[in-house]
């Protein structure tokens, strides 16, 4: 007599469910942590030019990610036009070749020696051969592998095995995907190096900062002014010329407005119940008709007083 099969034990549904799971989380976990390492690359690198180190910054895992939308999108963008762009070339060329059969083996072999070559100029210059720039040998580092690729499947017979090509173009995905990540490393720290130079030179478009104390606080650089308050007021000194660049939970680090790298310091002063920082902002006045005109008016109102 037949007998039905047992149901499912909820072990085995419990572990079906975490798998699932896992495979779910890590890639996100690797997605938001190539997101961090960049996001802190690029604060490196813009704070850096300030002469600031961003441990002082005091920036958690959550603020990076945030700061880490539009660099996000542009690597993403980039990479999937990359994608594209290997999938129409294979196709195109295996276009070709089934049209012309003769120009299969100098198609795949052109291919495969001009990836060859740039591969090799990639991880020259990654092993510390100074020939080309970094950024230009992560560039050849990728287009020498998909290349190379190309050249291979072009001139690969049509019944081949498919263990081989998967191996070949994991490995050619691992090269790619190592390339990207080398200028994606090497472009946040551009924009952040753009960036710090965009704002050095705009530094009247930051809060203004009136810093007061009760101590000698001994911001000595071009530009800043330091009054010394009647004794009956609370806080003794005053500090004028100064621009916020930015402030933590712990700690303002200001800079004098003419500061000029290399020439003038980054001033950092702790927060606390000693020093009371006023800051204000710049009116940004548009008129005209549909706000076709625009200027920035040098007044200024008070936006923060700690």
């Amino acid at each position: 007599m037949p007998t039905d099969a047992p149901p499912p034990s909820h072990t085995a549904a419990t572990h079906s469910v975490l798998e699932n799971l896992g495979l779910l989380v890590t890639p996100i976990a690797v997605f938001s942590a190539l997101l961090y390492f960049f996001a802190w690359i690029r604060a490196d690198a813009f704070f850096g030019y300030f002469g600031v180190d961003t441990h002082l910054i005091g920036y958690s895992s959550n603020d990076y990610l945030l700061r880490s939308g539009g660099l996000a999108f542009q690597q993403m963008s980039w990479l999937m036009f990359t994608v594209v762009l290997l999938y129409l070339a294979l196709w195109a060329g295996q276009l070709v070749i089934r049209r012309h059969p003769r120009l299969r083996w100098p198609l795949a072999v052109s291919c495969g020696c001009w990836g060859a070559l740039l591969s090799a100029l990639g991880f020259l210059v990654a092993l510390g051969v100074d020939l080309v720039t970094p950024l230009r040998a992560a560039l050849a580092l990728m287009c020498g592998a998909m290349l190379v690729e190309l050249g291979v499947s072009w001139g690969a017979a049509p019944a081949g095995q498919p263990a081989p090509v998967l191996l070949r173009r994991v490995i050619v995905a691992g090269v790619v995907l190592t390339g990207a990540f080398w200028a994606s490393s090497l472009h946040a720290r551009h924009d952040g190096h753009r960036d710090a130079r965009r704002l050095a030179e705009n530094l009247r478009e930051r809060p203004a900062v009136v810093l007061y104390s009760t101590t000698d606080q001994r911001l000595l650089a071009p530009g800043v002014k330091r009054a010394l308050l009647p004794k009956p007021a609370e806080f003794r000194y005053r500090y004028e010329g100064l621009r916020l660049l930015v402030f933590s939970p712990k700690r303002w680090i200001l800079l004098p407005e003419s500061w000029r790298p290399g020439q003038s310091p980054a001033m950092i002063v702790p927060r606390s119940d000693a020093v009371r920082v006023d800051l204000t902002t710049s009116v940004l006045v548009v008129g005209g008709p549909g706000g076709a005109q625009e200027r920035a008016a040098h007044r200024e109102r008070p936006q923060h007083t700690e």
